[in-house]
């Protein structure tokens, strides 16, 4: 115990670096020492912290190697644990902790899962490690099962049982005991019986269906633990940041639940997120299970990127919370995706079309992306709005200017004339040699697509979901990052890309947003959809139609 009370020391002393969320707990800790209610077992702590150091790393570096706690971890682990009520009944029933990537938190929630079973000494206790997803689920099980391999003290304990090169189940015979996942997927939801509940990567749960099912089973039982772990997220509107702002109120003594345990290591919100000296807030284990290199590598890319690679790093690696409010792509890096491409060389050349047509009053894009002029991906822009619109526009740019230098087509009236649009695309399909063009469905009601179809084009579907365009979302972000892409200066798209904002879903995939309705960002919605197409039916450009038999 000389660690822990060396930790709490160091914290109130600043004699360590720790975000001030940290503080707060450990300032909670010493506060609720005084209070009469509450008993800290200083016996039951050390025996946590022993348990955990018999245990062995089964993984990595440290292989074979018994586990040694960080400061910070014995910290956690003890206070679960051995904070009591008078009637020695377990005080905290529910425990939070958010850190960033790679720091210990699915090993610590495997020795927790293993020490419950034992130490509780429970009949009949159930461990269950729950995920959005079975194979998520079983992370802490297998990290369970092959720690009590590995370790001589515990593998003659358990009995192990695989599934899919996976432990899906351990057994503790003497108190007819087990531990095993649990997900959205598993057909035995109900019926359980917890007794333990591991919330694994809580950030990615849509709703709280799955703490429901473990809370509801808990009911009959007398000491139950709700046990939280998770690293920031990318929406702030799912459960996981909702319990998050209430741990930070029970922390900053606003709401009051004893019962709630509350660990948050991040940076702090004044915090540069490039100052180097910050990062150990949100990575307590840096230079364990986490290297500066690694870390600085990550942060190199976040910094020259930007986009997708800065909300990335923030999140998984300095555990701060993101919205879609980022920019994307940087001006000067798209400024670079000229390359004197003279729009003459695209004349019959093989293509792929994006259509995003917008209300009848507004601005619509057709994109045509050409996978191959020079080795670049050449990108004609054309925009259609209506005369009216054009002249009575709010939106602070220069739509007269844009139309009088050809990048905008107008069409007479207050709304556009989707037959003239449908018959130019027409023409342009015979200039150029437009294999097929990817449109929104949500759009197929407009005359447009079918009038398309009637002029043999050929039109393909696509649901402007996540699933649908994160990868050619991230495949653009790539091609602009690397100096890939052709835009003829085109302005349009320049001012498009700026009012790009990223959304992100619980899983990482991506998509472009336009944050709100003044913003507009149809051309380079079109140009995602074009390159959705192209990914999926340029067999022309694949690997295996323009070379011999490749052998790796």
């Amino acid at each position: 115990m000389k660690r822990f009370d060396k930790y709490i020391n160091d914290v109130i002393n600043n004699k360590i670096i720790v975000g001030n969320l940290i503080k707060l707990a450990v300032k909670r800790h010493l506060k609720d020492l005084e209070n009469k209610k509450f008993v800290f077992d200083r016996v039951e702590a050390q025996r946590i912290v022993s348990f955990f150091e018999i245990c062995r790393h089964w993984k990595g570096q440290y292989s074979g190697q018994r586990i040694k706690l960080q400061p910070h971890q014995i910290f956690h682990n003890a206070s679960l644990f051995a904070w009591k009520l008078q009637n020695d009944k377990r005080r905290f029933n529910t425990s939070y902790m958010e850190v960033a990537r790679k720091n210990g938190k699915t090993t610590e929630a495997a020795v927790r899962i293993i020490y419950h079973i034992l130490a509780d000494k429970v009949q009949g206790s159930q461990a269950l490690s729950a995920a959005t997803a079975e194979a998520q689920a079983r992370i802490v099980i297998n990290d369970a099962a092959n720690i009590i391999k590995i370790t001589p003290e515990l593998n003659e304990k358990f009995r192990l049982f695989k599934f899919k090169d996976m432990y899906n189940r351990i057994v503790y015979f003497k108190t007819s005991s087990f531990a095993a996942p649990i997900s959205k997927e598993s057909k035995s939801q109900e019926g359980t019986d917890p007794t333990y509940g591991v919330i694994d990567e809580y950030h990615l749960h849509k709703n709280d269906d799955l703490v429901d099912v473990l809370e509801s089973g808990m009911g009959s039982r007398e000491n139950p633990i709700m046990d939280i772990i998770t690293t920031a997220g990318f929406n702030k509107n799912l459960p996981c940041y909702k319990l998050r702002e209430i741990g930070i109120d029970i922390l900053k003594g606003r709401l009051k639940d004893e019962s709630f345990l509350v660990i948050i290591h991040a940076v702090d919100e004044k915090n540069d997120w490039k100052d180097k000296k910050t990062w150990l807030k949100a990575n307590p284990n840096l230079g364990q299970s986490v290297r500066m290199d690694y870390l600085e590598k990550r942060f190199i890319k976040a910094k020259n990127q930007g986009g997708t690679k800065e909300i990335d790093f923030k999140t998984k690696n300095l555990n701060i919370w993101t919205n879609a409010s980022e920019v994307w792509v940087q001006d000067e890096m798209w400024q670079k995706n000229t390359h004197g491409i003279k729009l003459e060389e695209l004349e019959g050349q093989r293509c792929y079309g994006g259509l995003d047509l917008g209300k009848t009053s507004d601005l619509n894009a057709f994109i045509l992306l050409f996978p191959d002029i020079n080795g670049k991906m050449a990108v004609l822009a054309l925009f259609y709005m209506p005369e009216f619109k054009i002249l009575n526009s709010s939106d602070r740019v220069d739509y007269v200017r844009w139309v009088e230098d050809g990048y905008i087509r107008t069409t007479a009236g207050k709304i556009v004339d989707h037959r003239f649009l449908a018959e130019d695309i027409a023409n342009l399909c015979k200039k150029y040699d437009v294999r097929s063009i990817c449109y929104d469905t949500y759009i197929a009601t407009h005359g447009t697509v079918q009038r398309l179809r009637d002029e043999g084009i050929k039109m393909n579907d696509l649901r402007q979901g996540f699933l649908s365009l994160s990868t050619p979302t991230k495949e653009l972000e790539s091609l602009i990052l690397c100096e890939k892409l052709e835009h003829f200066n085109n302005p349009v798209m320049r001012w498009m890309l700026g009012n790009v904002q990223i959304a992100t879903d619980p899983a990482g995939n991506i998509k472009p947003d336009k944050g709100n309705s003044r913003n507009k960002i149809d051309g380079i919605a079109a140009l995602v959809n074009a390159l959705a197409d192209k990914m999926e039916f340029d067999v022309e450009g694949a690997v295996y139609e323009n070379n011999d038999l490749l052998i790796l």
